[in-house]
């Protein structure tokens, strides 16, 4: 990276907290930076008293006047940024060839290109600071920048160019064409012809930027007015390359580089390959959707639509606000026209949205205080938002809360996370709670059916074992059934079906015996559905793929086991995972977040661009609803969503135990139920799973049994002590229970959604987006933090 002089802007300080740079790099200012294509020139009427009796590439080259123009807007609006008063053709005219403005017209070049020789004579280039032509004529640009730079004090100034198939159709047309039937007709016809007059432009382009930055530019722009009219196989192969070299010219300086094309929305991801650090968006595609095409890694600038400025102020009012609401899912977002200011648009115009952009804060309301509702909340209120989460419930967190039992504080629901990815780990030491992640006591878990009793073994995957000869699998499945599996790796996969259910591929493949004692018992308790109902990709979207490049089942096992980070595939929290959710909450008031406990969401509309909420007897308003509830609510509360999968509940029974029968632990932390042996599906002795909890409950045992539920007033405590007691191998007494507590909680199969963003302004988390467990769900947020 080149350094700059010590007097650069960015160099010396002036600029240290300048909300474009912050958001450009994808961080969050202070405000929403804001400032408008062509807001220096002809919609401002001291543009017109300034410009009045000089011709327009004349103006650029007079760097007093140029100087001028480009601090007239940043005078009258206060924008976050001046940009360089110039035109695409100033490089043409610096370097000799003959062009002008005409007047109502547009560039007019004096000799168009047609062929190869009238490339070759073309005015050399040189290099940057050679001291040549191009670079001496260059000195008023130089010099319209450093007076610029020397009044904008802690503004940046951005750089600005066309970009070099703009500048090549200009040149091959003569003058502005509708179609650039000429420029994409030689492209195709002589393209060394056309390869040749892009480099030639796209040098051009890149010393012109070069210079500017030089000379004070702290972030540069380049614009495509025309890319837009091709296809993108045409621009990949045609133009691109000379839009990455013109931005390779400034690669080397520590400055954003913006690439912006009008019309040109099915061209950003060639676009930003091309070397952007942040991608301009015409008013076209929304932000939230450019953001997602981007991979939500590039921060975006745009993207009001100019028509929009002669709307009435209410109506600019919440385009503007929607314009935010979805930039607010990029990494960074400067607040941009889509296009340029209009000729006829009156500055007052421009005053109210760009009030409206910097002032007006986003309006966000979450339902739904679990888990994924929080961190969505918080996310958003760190954005600058002003945030509400409505939680039906008396407290925070869903199926991640405390439960009193007998003393003891205990998880109502999740009790441990998993380690395959180190999301929720990372959550966790975020909120300083670093010290108290253990891990759970080793041991297998134990499978019961009518007729045996016999532990997992430890090597395998979703029970799909990798070594089936170990003595472990053969003790479970016999000698036959172990032999078969193992030869499964050297059998054809065949074909593998996207919606391909666990069960077919299984049984298929490695055999009945593996499918019903090994894996049954794993995932019909994790997904309580039969294995032949259970697709492959409800798991993991990706697993048929990876199934079909690994060539067999054990293969895919044995790879997903290397994945796995070392150590337990579950963590928890001394204390319980409720105290996750307690420091989340806490985390997400500290960020400005207003929690109200005990209402209930009862219907949403969007009307005039925004949301309205009936809740509490009132309506709430919000620009942005995210809802972070069963799928089930969400389609309740949006009637217009699509119908939820089939959803049934599930219970947990929590029992307090006098039982010494159990100190032994004999049948380790966990039981999982097979081919209806007892109501419970299964069991986990938490007190020998986790020890601060043998500890705080000083002799008593804490058992976990869970259900699916049949009928609302089934008394499942009464199933709970005989179902323990067969699970476990040991007669417990009702005398034996010293406290107990059902939870009711919707089912969480998967079911994800296909867009989490399915209407203006609604975004689905957590359950709502058919996220099941911790981990997806922090680490869905995780992943998705650029939003």
């Amino acid at each position: 990276m080149v350094s700059l002089p010590a007097t650069h802007p960015l160099a010396d300080g002036r600029l240290d907290g300048a909300p474009l740079l912050a958001a450009l790099a994808g961080e969050r200012p202070s405000h929403r930076p804001v400032w408008f294509m062509r807001q220096a020139g002809r919609s401002l009427p001291e543009y017109l008293e300034a410009r009045r009796g000089t011709a327009m590439l004349d103006a650029c080259l007079t760097p007093a006047l140029a100087a001028e123009i480009t601090l007239q807007p940043v005078r009258r609006y206060g924008v976050d940024a001046g940009i360089f008063f110039s035109d695409i053709v100033v490089p043409m005219r610096i370097a000799g060839v003959g062009v002008d403005i005409a007047p109502g017209v547009g560039p007019v070049f004096e000799r168009p290109i047609r062929a190869m020789e009238d490339v070759d004579a073309l005015p050399a280039l040189g290099e940057p600071g050679d001291g040549g032509a191009f670079d001496r004529g260059l000195e008023p640009i130089r010099e319209a920048v450093r007076l610029t730079v020397a009044e904008l004090g802690s503004t940046p100034l951005i750089g600005f160019a066309g970009a070099p198939f703009t500048l090549a159709a200009y040149m091959v047309e003569g003058r502005p064409s509708r179609d650039h039937l000429g420029a994409r007709r030689l492209m195709i016809d002589s393209p060394a012809v056309w390869e040749a007059l892009t480099a030639w432009t796209s040098r051009a382009a890149g010393l012109f930027l070069r210079a500017q930055v030089l000379a004070g530019a702290s972030a540069v722009q380049l614009f495509d007015s025309w890319a837009g009219s091709l296809a993108e196989a045409d621009y990949v192969a045609h133009c691109a390359p000379g839009s990455a070299a013109a931005l390779g010219a400034v690669a080397d300086l520590p400055v954003p580089r913006i690439h912006f094309a009008a019309h040109g929305a099915h061209l950003l991801r060639p676009m930003a390959e091309a070397g952007a650090t942040a991608m301009g968006v015409d008013y076209r595609m929304p932000l939230d959707e450019a953001s997602r095409l981007l991979g939500g890694h590039l921060p975006l600038q745009g993207n009001i639509d100019p028509a929009r400025l002669g709307a009435p102020a209410e109506v600019l009012e919440r385009h503007v606000l929607d314009v935010l609401a979805r930039g607010a899912e990029a990494p960074g977002h400067v607040v941009n026209l889509g296009h340029g200011v209009p000729p006829r648009r009156t500055p007052r115009r421009c005053n109210a949205w760009s009030t409206s952009s910097t002032r007006v804060a986003e309006r966000v309301l979450v339902v739904g205080g679990g888990v994924a509702g929080l961190l969505a909340a918080r996310r958003h209120a760190r954005r600058g938002s002003v945030v509400t989460v409505l939680e039906a419930g008396q407290g925070w967190g869903g199926r991640v809360s405390p439960l009193s039992l007998a003393g003891l504080t205990l998880d109502a629901g999740a009790e441990s996370f998993a380690t395959r990815t180190d999301a929720v780990a990372a959550l966790a030491r975020e909120l300083g709670l670093e010290g108290d992640i253990v891990a759970p006591t080793r041991s297998p878990a134990w499978v019961v059916t009518p007729s045996r009793a016999y532990p997992l073994p430890t090597t395998g995957w979703l029970g799909i074992p990798t070594r089936p000869l170990l003595a472990d699998v053969r003790s479970v499945i016999g000698w036959g059934a172990a032999a078969e599996a193992a030869l499964e790796r050297t059998r054809p996969l065949g074909e593998v079906r996207d919606d391909a259910t666990v069960g077919s591929l299984v049984r298929t493949r490695l055999g009945a015996g593996v499918a019903d004692l090994l894996v049954a018992p794993v995932l019909q308790g994790v997904y309580s559905r039969p294995l032949d109902e259970l697709p492959l990709a409800a798991i993991d979207p990706t697993l048929p793929a990876q199934l079909r490049a690994a060539g067999s089942l054990t293969a895919l096992a044995e790879r997903r086991r290397a994945l796995a980070p070392a150590g337990s595939a579950v963590l928890g929290l001394r204390g319980g995972m409720w105290r996750l959710t307690e420091a989340l909450a806490e985390s997400a008031r500290e960020a400005g977040v207003r929690l109200v406990a005990g209402t209930a969401a009862a219907h949403a509309e969007r009307v005039d661009g925004a949301w309205r909420v009936r809740a509490g007897g009132g309506t709430l308003v919000a620009d942005t609803l995210v809802l972070a509830v069963p799928q089930a609510a969400a389609r309740t509360l949006v009637p217009v969503l699509p119908d939820p999968p089939a959803q049934h509940r599930v219970a947990l029974v929590t029992l307090v135990l006098d039982a010494p029968d159990l100190d032994a632990a004999p049948r380790g932390t966990g039981v999982l139920a097979l081919d209806g042996v007892t109501r419970a599906k299964a069991l986990t002795h938490a007190t020998a799973k986790w020890r601060w909890l043998r500890e705080a409950a000083r002799g008593s045992h804490v058992v976990r049994l869970s259900y699916a539920l049949r009928d609302p007033g089934e008394d499942l405590v009464a199933h709970a002590v005989p179902d323990a007691s067969r699970l476990l191998g040991v007669d417990l007494s009702p005398e034996s229970v010293r406290s107990s507590a059902v939870v009711e909680w919707p089912d969480a199969s998967p079911a994800r959604v296909a867009d989490i963003r399915p209407l203006p302004g609604l975004e689905l988390v957590g359950s709502a987006a058919g996220l099941s467990g911790l981990a997806a769900i922090v680490g869905a947020e995780a992943a998705g933090s650029g939003r």
